[in-house]
């Protein structure tokens, strides 16, 4: 006989952080309440500051800490199956695209918080430092499995490097997406690794996504480019 069991109810602190990220990702940190919070995640106000001891300030950066190493987990796993540096720049490349593409929601949350709140307070601003150098960690250790002669205060500053220019070509495409080709940032910000380390002509991102079974991108900039 079939079980008739449904399955568990996911637990109030997991509802409050799914919660909170829609509504920090539609009406932003500022236009949020606990109330809201508590009433779409079907929770009490109370049981929520006994999770959250920091208010809504802890949700928020408890909903990006969440994000990030869910993220970064994912995004290891993919690299990790990559031989060559180009080949890992690649499935980073094209993965960072679909997730500025389909789920720029956590993006936009890091950035709002590391602009409006991280001078607030140290615990929010060393809570934002983590996340940001465990990824940054995470570039510079997969670069020296491809690169062990480069010195590592290189790798750390090409690894910076590269998480400053990807935020950075997500926020003007964000602003104003009529006018900037994300596509073709892209497409150059790997035009400049492959010909620093490759030295070989530079596929275009539709060649890799066709070589990889994946879907194309919409626009694809020319390899000369």
């Amino acid at each position: 006989m079939a079980s008739s069991a449904h399955p568990p109810r996911p637990s109030s602190r997991a509802r409050v952080l799914r919660a909170a990220s829609e509504l920090f990702s539609s009406q932003g940190y500022g236009g949020t309440s606990i109330d809201q919070i508590a009433s779409l995640a079907a929770a009490s106000p109370s049981s929520i500051y006994w999770h959250f001891k920091g208010g809504k300030e802890e949700i928020l950066v408890a909903v990006l800490e969440e994000a990030a190493a869910a993220y970064l987990a994912r995004l290891t796993a993919l690299i990790e199956g990559e031989r060559t540096l180009l080949q890992k720049l690649d499935v980073f490349l094209l993965d960072v695209r679909d997730q500025m593409m389909s789920q720029p929601d956590d993006l936009r949350l890091i950035m709002q918080l590391a602009v409006e709140r991280a001078h607030v307070g140290a615990g929010v601003r060393e809570r934002l430092q983590h996340i940001y150098r465990t990824y940054r960690r995470a570039l510079v250790s997969e670069l020296s499995r491809v690169l062990p002669s480069e010195p590592v205060h290189r790798l750390e500053r090409s690894a910076l490097l590269c998480v400053a220019i990807l935020e950075g070509v997500f926020l003007q495409w964000q602003l104003d997406p009529d006018d900037v080709d994300l596509d073709g940032a892209l497409h150059v910000f790997r035009v400049l690794v492959y010909r620093q380390y490759g030295g070989a002509r530079v596929p275009s991102f539709a060649e890799v996504a066709k070589a990889r079974g994946a879907e194309a991108p919409c626009q694809t900039p020319k390899p000369e480019c």
